[in-house]
């Protein structure tokens, strides 16, 4: 069965259907929702430029999943070498939970990409890089937080060599970004 061509799900249908409105009502209905804005108004424009369909859909999708296999590249090759790298990237590839997700109109591989380029430009001590894509993971998906979470507990051991707020200044840029969407995160978690 061709991954791209096979007919919309439940989900997938709701955000296609997200994504066709205005910007301003896409942030609206998706604050009562359970998900942050980011994925679906990243569709919104995608969908304005290629289209409607199944294939446009799942194609944004799948093109966040090949950048994911990217930086997973590259964090091996930072953290190892280039031929343990290129086989992260394919075992990346090739993982069918992985791959089921990578053709799914839904926020999953960016999800994906985004707390894996967080990672990697957290390894890298790339401190915009890692602010902006944890930003941006977060606007995401809200489990992106966990991710985050452990590299703030990482983050702890340079205690000793540079000052509390040095280490935790990122985190607070990160949350001051994530304040506008604080109170829908609150009335999400409360339904």
């Amino acid at each position: 069965m061709n991954q791209f061509t096979v007919s919309l799900w439940g989900d997938e249908a709701w955000a296609a259907t997200l994504a066709i409105k205005p910007v301003w009502q896409i942030v609206t209905i998706v604050s009562r929702d359970t998900s942050p804005p980011l994925y679906y108004l990243l569709l919104h424009f995608w969908m304005r430029i290629f289209g409607h369909g199944e294939v446009t859909i799942r194609l944004l999708s799948f093109l966040f999943f090949c950048a994911t296999c990217f930086f997973v590249y590259l964090i091996g090759k930072h953290l190892w070498d280039k031929k343990t790298a290129i086989i992260a990237a394919i075992l990346t590839f090739l993982n069918p939970f992985l791959f089921q997700y990578a053709f799914e109109g839904r926020m999953y591989s960016l999800l994906l990409l985004t707390t894996t380029s967080s990672m990697y430009f957290y390894l890298k001590g790339k401190k915009t890089a890692y602010i902006l894509s944890s930003i941006v993971s977060l606007y995401t998906h809200h489990f992106s937080i966990f991710a985050i979470f452990v590299q703030s507990l990482w983050s702890l051991r340079q205690l000793k060599n540079q000052s509390l707020f040095s280490v935790l200044k990122p985190y607070f840029l990160i949350g001051l970004a994530y304040l506008p969407w604080l109170y829908p995160l609150y009335y999400q978690t409360s339904l």
